[in-house]
């Protein structure tokens, strides 16, 4: 991400009706970073409320990452640190992980959880990782018919992936010295108690969706990609989708360029930035429509609706994929491009220095 250099004052940004009957009378406010090293990273909104992630440059070009609350006009900083990833919103809970660089020896991973209601940070208890690998190499023997032992690991990473239900299933990419030709063997896959998926393939993405199917997207080849949909620990449906021409290899966003929804699969073009539909049939993703659509940012909101939004003429235009069509929503005078939607009513749209929040009713500036 580039550095921001610039020092620009707060300012209020309207947010105009495309409807001409005017029934949508929202206001949109805007505030852009105000210190010379600090950046926006990203937005992430829960009802009335979000999280700006910030990035501040050091230096000793160390990068120092913070996370702050904004309601009510007012922003307050939750938590800081020198790097934050895997921000997962599950219902009123965002889900997220801190490495913690106080241990001299080697980096270790922290997970905290930032409950948008109390509006209070919590430490996540840490997994019984002995027993998650014990269960792991257990599914590995019987996929392979193997006899490894939990001594054979060489380096295990094991990530939770919450549902909206509450539970969570481990995303593991585990390396273990196979016993036969000395070398190591890499085995990724997903377990939870429920099932196990197990694959020596690489996994690109796993992702619970609204109603608590589980999506495993694993890489096949240089364009094809397999999306494994699992629901209470059954395979649903499994198929290939070529993405050749479409999209860089590993490059796939989850609810930003490919977005799964359902038995459909829409997926950006890295190109022109128009999205296309698919249908599974068969074992295989067949293209159903082309949209004449090009869009800058595209979102997927809490109730699995997919958005977009796209600049013109200065402005930036809100669309809704509704019926099968983007229908107009809001219009802002902006020029800013990155989006994150809750829903309806509660959206921001970004650069790296300046953030505008639609919100029903109100003006936040």
């Amino acid at each position: 991400m580039k550095k921001n250099k610039g020092k620009i004052s707060l300012k209020l940004m309207s947010l105009l009706p495309i409807n001409k009957l005017g029934n949508i009378k929202e206001l949109a406010g805007s505030s852009r970073v105000n210190e010379e090293t600090i950046t926006i990273k990203d937005t992430i909104v829960y009802k009335n409320k979000s999280i700006i992630i910030k990035e501040k440059y050091k230096l000793d070009d160390k990068v120092e990452t913070f996370l702050e609350l904004l309601k009510d006009n007012e922003s307050s900083e939750i938590m800081n640190g020198y790097e934050f990833g895997d921000f997962q919103l599950v219902n009123n809970k965002l889900y997220f992980t801190r490495v913690n660089r106080e241990n001299l020896i080697e980096d270790s991973e922290e997970e905290f959880v930032f409950d948008f209601e109390e509006e209070k940070v919590m430490a996540v208890e840490k997994i019984n990782e002995e027993k998650i690998k014990k269960d792991i190499i257990d599914a590995i023997n019987i996929k392979f018919v193997e006899s490894y032992s939990i001594y054979r690991i060489r380096n295990a990473k094991l990530k939770r992936v919450y549902s909206k239900d509450g539970k969570y299933s481990i995303w593991f990419t585990i390396r273990l010295l196979d016993k036969n030709i000395r070398k190591e063997k890499k085995i990724t896959g997903v377990y939870s108690e429920d099932f196990s998926y197990i694959s020596e393939k690489d996994i690109l993405s796993v992702n619970y969706d609204v109603d608590n199917t589980l999506s495993i997207i694993e890489n096949k080849n240089e364009y094809e990609e397999e999306v494994i949909r699992i629901k209470e620990g059954n395979i649903i449906s499994k198929g290939n989708i070529n993405l050749k021409n479409i999209m860089p290899k590993n490059k796939i966003e989850v609810n930003k360029n490919f977005i799964i929804e359902s038995e459909s699969i829409y997926v950006v073009n890295y190109l022109n930035g128009k999205m296309s539909k698919y249908n599974i049939n068969n074992n295989e993703y067949e293209l159903e429509k082309n949209y004449n659509f090009a869009a800058e940012d595209f979102d997927k909101d809490i109730d699995g609706n997919i958005w977009a939004v796209k600049s013109f003429c200065g402005e930036n235009l809100v669309y809704k994929l509704e019926d099968d069509k983007f229908i107009h929503q809001y219009r802002i005078n902006s020029n800013k491009c990155l989006l994150s939607v809750y829903d309806d009513k509660n959206i921001i749209i970004s650069d790296n220095s300046e953030f505008s929040l639609i919100n029903y009713n109100s003006i936040i500036a």
